[in-house]
């Protein structure tokens, strides 16, 4: 805010919800985004590199689900519930409004429990492209993560989106060879459910997929985690006893709890198939 108030920069809060269509060939049809960020000739995207619960990493294209208002996020969650679906809803809400510059900030990156609860990583590297799809490419390369392991570009593959296919974006600057640090992923990251068929993850989702988990020892009873979770999965012991119980089969595996959680008390927890897989190193 000092540097926003020193250069005189106009904020725009989003509050207006309007229907944004999405071009030809969309898993979605349209999105209802902040009408303020369509009065502009420019979109410049400022996203984080950082790890997350969900999506592994969220970098340029799941920076701009902040074009949804803010309580209908929530919302989404529950709508595209499953790790393909959700990473299908991104891909399409960024074709919707593109951002025509995606700088990414990964001097100070986030890995481990992220986005919420991840560490700090020096990391040193400031990256942009016209493409934030191209973009999300390139950083995963650098953090290591196999295009399996990253929802949003597994799908954009899956449909044969420009800037999905490492072999097409070229790499200014840099080497990503000499920059490239692997991160430490969130727990969740082990999962498999989103590149397997829809008829074989669909009866094994629960088992492929992680949970979270409360701690009972950093937990508060602060209420964030249960007022967030779009399926009201969570309920909080009563005082003196801290912590609370989630519902698996409520749960969908947003990880909106963790993410909100103030105290770090969101742990991640593989489901009993994924645990197994896990142990043989099969994921």
């Amino acid at each position: 805010m000092p540097v926003v108030r020193e250069l005189g920069i106009e904020l725009v809060p989003f509050r207006t919800p309007v229907p944004v269509a999405v071009p030809d060939g969309g898993v979605f049809r349209t999105f209802l985004l902040a009408e303020e960020a369509t009065r502009f000739d420019l979109i410049l995207n400022l996203p984080k590199f950082k790890t997350h619960g969900m999506m592994t990493l969220t970098l340029g294209v799941k920076n701009m689900f902040g074009l949804v208002v803010g309580a209908a996020k929530p919302g989404w969650h529950l709508q595209a519930s499953r790790t393909a679906l959700f990473a299908d809803m991104l891909l399409d809400l960024w074709r919707s409004l593109p951002p025509g510059l995606s700088v990414l900030d990964g001097i100070s990156a986030m890995e481990g429990n992220g986005p919420g609860s991840g560490d700090p990583l020096n990391l040193g590297v400031l990256m942009a492209s016209p493409s934030a799809l191209a973009l999300d490419n390139v950083a995963g390369s650098i953090a290591g993560l196999p295009v399996n392991m990253n929802p949003v570009l597994y799908q954009a593959g899956v449909r044969g989106l420009a800037g999905a296919e490492r072999e097409h974006v070229e790499v200014l600057g840099e080497a990503v060879e000499d920059v490239r640090r692997p991160f430490v992923l969130p727990p969740s990251a082990a999962r498999v459910d989103f590149t397997l068929p829809a008829w074989m993850s669909q009866p094994m989702r629960k088992s492929l997929n992680s949970f979270p988990r409360l701690n009972p020892d950093l937990c508060t009873l602060c209420g964030q985690c249960a007022a967030i979770c779009p399926t009201r999965a969570i309920e909080l012991y009563k005082k003196p006893r801290t912590g609370g119980v989630v519902d698996r089969d409520r749960c969908i595996s947003c990880f909106c709890c963790q993410e909100t959680c103030p105290e770090r008390a969101i742990d991640i927890v593989p489901g009993r198939l994924l645990r197994v897989l896990k142990k043989v190193n099969l994921a």
